[in-house]
C-alpha cells in the first residue's frame, strides 16, 4: 500500500516576494511559450525561472536561481516535517465548488498493487527526459504529483476538516479567477493521516512523466549512494492527494483534430454508419447538447465539411469485435479508446504511430478552437468527446492498463509554486 511522508517544505518567502499572484504558474506543460514570457515578465522571483529556463540555458538558469533564491531567503525551508492542505476555489456552470487534498511525499515504486501507487495514461520519452534533468539540475520536486483515493468511510475527509480552525500560510487568486489556499497540517494530525493512508491504494490523475522521472532519478541516486535505506529524501517525490468522491473533482474532455489525406466525408459517414447511429446538428450547441444527451451510450460529435455530426454506438455491438486487444471490458468501452480504435485507427485508417507523433493529428480543449482549426485548413475532421468518468479512471488504472494519450483532464490544474519539495 502506498507510504507517505510529511516533507520540509520550501515555501516563498512572502515579505521578500510580494504578491504571491506574481510569482505562481499553471503546471509547466500547459504554459504556452507567449504565457512563458508574461510570467518572466511579472516577477524576477516568477516560478517559471524554475520550471523552464530559457532555451539557451534550460537547466543551468534553474539551478543555479534555485541555489541564489535560498540563499537570500526568498525561499525558506520549514524546520519540521509537515503534510500541507491544500484547497481550491472555483466557478464552473454558475456553482462555486472546492476540492480538498494535502500535498505530502509519497514512496517512489514501480506501478501496481505492491507500491498501491496505479497509472491510467501512456507516457512519453521526450517529457521524462526533460523533467528528469531538472531534477538533475536542482535536486527538486517543484510541481506535485497529483493522486486520487477512495475514501468511502470519510477517515481522512475529517482529519483535513481541521484546517477551519486556522488562516492559511497562503491564500492566492490565480489569474483564472481560481483561489488557492495552504496550510500546515497541525503535527496532532499527521501521524494520523498517514496511518490512515497505509490502507489505500493512489491512482495517477496528472503527473505521469514527472513520477517516472522521479523514479529513474531515485534508481541513479540508488547507484550513486549502495546504501539504500528506502528512506532518503529522493526515494519520496512530492505529491497531492484528493478523494475519488471530492464535489470539487472535476474532469474535462480533449478534443481530437486530424489531418487526413483524401478524407472522402460520404465514404466516412458511410462507413461509419455501419457501426454508430448518425444524426446531423444545426450547429457546435446543439451538436455537443445531444452527446451530453448520449454520455452513457458511446457518443461522439464530428465537425467535417462545415457540418455536425452526432454518432451513437449502436446498440447490441460486439465491442470485442470492434476492438482485438486482450484488454478488459472497461478499458474498450471508453469513449477515448472507441475513438481512436475504431474511429480513427479503423474507419479513417490513421495509423497508431500518427497518433503518437502527433503527425496531422492535435488536441484542443476547446470546441470553438476545434472548429476553427477545421475551417483555417489546419484539419480537415474534428472529433469532440464527452468526458472520462472518475471511476472508469480509477477501474482502468486499478487492473494495470492505461488509456489513450491525453485521456483526462483534471480540472482546476494544480498551481506551481505553493510549496517545493527539495531532495536534499
Amino acid at each position: 500500500m502506498v507510504k507517505i511522508a510529511g516533507f520540509r517544505g520550501l515555501l516563498y518567502n512572502q515579505s521578500k516576494v510580494g504578491s504571491m499572484s506574481d510569482v505562481i504558474t499553471p503546471p509547466y506543460d500547459v504554459i504556452s511559450p507567449q504565457e512563458q514570457k508574461q510570467f518572466r515578465l511579472r516577477s524576477e522571483y516568477n516560478i517559471i525561472r524554475l520550471i523552464l529556463g530559457k532555451a539557451e540555458n534550460h537547466y543551468e538558469e534553474p539551478a543555479k536561481l534555485f541555489r541564489v533564491w535560498q540563499g537570500d531567503r526568498v525561499l525558506l525551508r520549514d524546520g519540521d516535517n509537515i503534510i500541507y492542505v491544500y484547497q481550491q476555489e472555483f466557478k464552473l456552470k454558475g456553482k462555486i465548488l472546492q476540492r480538498t487534498g494535502f500535498i505530502a511525499t509519497s514512496q517512489l515504486e514501480e506501478f501496481g498493487d505492491k507500491s498501491g501507487v496505479h497509472a491510467h495514461e501512456y507516457t512519453l520519452t521526450k517529457p521524462k527526459e526533460d523533467r528528469l534533468n531538472l531534477m538533475r539540475a536542482c535536486g527538486a520536486n517543484f510541481s506535485p504529483i497529483f493522486y486520487l483515493y477512495n475514501d468511502e468511510d470519510k477517515k481522512i475527509a475529517a482529519i483535513l476538516k481541521v484546517i477551519g480552525r486556522e488562516l492559511p500560510a497562503v491564500n492566492v487568486l490565480d489569474d483564472k479567477g481560481i483561489r488557492h489556499k495552504l496550510w500546515r497540517l497541525p503535527g496532532s494530525m499527521t501521524s494520523r493521516l498517514i496511518k490512515a493512508m497505509a490502507e489505500k491504494q493512489v491512482f495517477i490523475a496528472d503527473g505521469h512523466h514527472r513520477y517516472e522521472a522521479a523514479l529513474k532519478y531515485k534508481r541513479e541516486k540508488d547507484k550513486e549512494n549502495p546504501e539504500k535505506t528506502g528512506s532518503k529524501l529522493y526515494d519520496y517525490v512530492m505529491a497531492m492527494f484528493v478523494a475519488a468522491d471530492d464535489p470539487g473533482l472535476v474532469i474535462f474532455p480533449t478534443h481530437r483534430v486530424l489531418k487526413v489525406p483524401n478524407l472522402d466525408q460520404g465514404e466516412f459517414l458511410g462507413k461509419m454508419s455501419r457501426i454508430f447511429d448518425l444524426e446531423e446538428s444545426g450547429n457546435l450547441k446543439e451538436m455537443l447538447a445531444k452527446m451530453d444527451a448520449n454520455q452513457d451510450h458511446n457518443a461522439f460529435g464530428a465537425y467535417c465539411g462545415g457540418e455536425y455530426y452526432v454518432f451513437v454506438m449502436k446498440k447490441g455491438s460486439d465491442i470485442d469485435k470492434l476492438i482485438k486487444e486482450k484488454k478488459s471490458r472497461v478499458w474498450k468501452t471508453l469513449d477515448v479508446t472507441i475513438l481512436q480504435k475504431v474511429i480513427i485507427e479503423k474507419v479513417l485508417g490513421v495509423p497508431e504511430e500518427a497518433i503518437a507523433n502527433e503527425q496531422g493529428f492535435g488536441y484542443t480543449r476547446d470546441e470553438e478552437i476545434a472548429v476553427k482549426m477545421v475551417d483555417e485548413g489546419q484539419y480537415n475532421i474534428a472529433f469532440f468527446l464527452n468526458a472520462t468518468k472518475i471511476n472508469q479512471v480509477t477501474e482502468v488504472a486499478g487492473s494495470g492498463e492505461r488509456m489513450p494519450q491525453k485521456s483526462t483532464y483534471f480540472y482546476p490544474k494544480l498551481i506551481t509554486g505553493l510549496v517545493i519539495n527539495k531532495l536534499s
